[in-house]
C-alpha cells in the first residue's frame, strides 16, 4: 500500500509541478497546447502464458505541452489516460455427468493507466511538418480487470471454471511501468490557427511487471495512433 501511495503521490506532485510552469510560461509564444485522441493496440511480451493473448483496439485521450527549442526540434510531454485490452480465445474439453463436452472461452484482461511520455521530436525537410520522435514513458496502472465468458458450447455448463492464470491479475502484474518511445509524425493545417498532428507511436516497456517469480519477464508493448489537436492559443 506505501508504494502505492508513493507512485500516486508522485504523480500528483509531477503534475502540480508541470501546471505551475505551464502558468509562468503561458504568454511565452514557444510554448503550444493540445489535445489528444487516438487508438492503441496492447501487448504481454515474454512471457509464454500472455503471448497467447492478443491486443484489442482501444482508446487514448489526454492533454500535450510542446516547447519550440529551434525551427527543427521541439521538447513533448503528454498526460494521457490509455484504456488497454487483450484477449484470448481457447477451446477447452471436459467431462461432466458421464459425458464428453467442450466450449469456447473469451478471456479478456482490460487496463486503465495513466500515461505519461516525454520526448524530443525533430521535424525535418524546409516545411519542417515531417517529424521523429525518441523519448520515455511512465505508465501507472489505475485498474486491471479479467473477464473470462463462454462463447461457444456444445453442451450445456453453468459456470466457467477456473482455466485463466489472470483470474487474478491484479496479484500478477504490478501497477507501474516505464519504457522509450519512438515514432512519426506529420503535421498539416486546416486553417492558420488550427493545427493537427498524425503521430504513429510505439511505446516498448523495459521494466519487468511481474509481481511473482513464475511469471517473470514481462514486459508491454503499446502501439498508438494519435490525431493532436493544438489549440489555437
Amino acid at each position: 500500500m506505501n508504494k502505492k501511495i508513493f507512485k500516486l503521490t508522485s504523480i500528483i506532485i509531477l503534475l502540480f509541478l508541470s501546471i505551475n510552469l505551464f502558468s509562468q510560461e503561458s504568454k511565452n509564444s514557444k510554448f503550444k497546447y493540445g489535445i489528444n485522441l487516438g487508438g492503441n493496440l496492447f501487448e504481454l511480451k515474454q512471457n509464454y502464458v500472455f503471448e497467447r493473448y492478443n491486443g484489442r483496439l482501444n482508446y487514448s485521450f489526454g492533454f500535450s505541452i510542446e516547447y519550440k527549442i529551434n525551427q527543427n526540434l521541439s521538447f513533448l510531454s503528454n498526460i494521457n489516460y490509455d484504456r488497454k485490452t487483450m484477449v484470448w480465445v481457447h477451446r477447452i474439453s471436459s467431462v461432466s455427468n458421464g459425458g464428453f463436452g467442450s466450449y469456447t472461452i473469451e478471456d479478456e484482461i482490460r487496463f486503465s493507466y495513466i500515461n505519461i511520455p516525454v520526448f524530443l521530436r525533430y521535424n525535418i525537410g524546409n516545411s519542417k511538418k515531417l517529424g521523429f520522435n525518441l523519448g520515455g514513458f511512465y505508465n501507472h496502472a489505475l485498474n486491471i480487470e479479467n473477464e473470462a465468458k463462454v462463447i461457444e458450447s456444445e453442451s450445456p455448463i453453468n459456470e466457467v471454471g477456473d482455466e485463466s492464470f489472470t483470474q487474478q491479475s491484479e496479484q500478477i502484474i504490478d501497477d507501474y511501468d516505464y519504457g522509450i518511445l519512438f515514432g512519426v509524425s506529420y503535421q498539416f493545417a486546416l486553417t492558420e490557427k488550427n493545427h493537427f498532428t498524425l503521430e504513429l507511436r510505439n511505446e516498448f516497456g523495459l521494466a519487468d511487471i511481474s509481481q511473482i517469480p513464475v511469471f517473470s519477464k514481462i514486459k508491454t508493448n503499446t502501439l498508438k495512433l494519435i490525431l493532436n489537436w493544438q489549440l489555437p492559443i
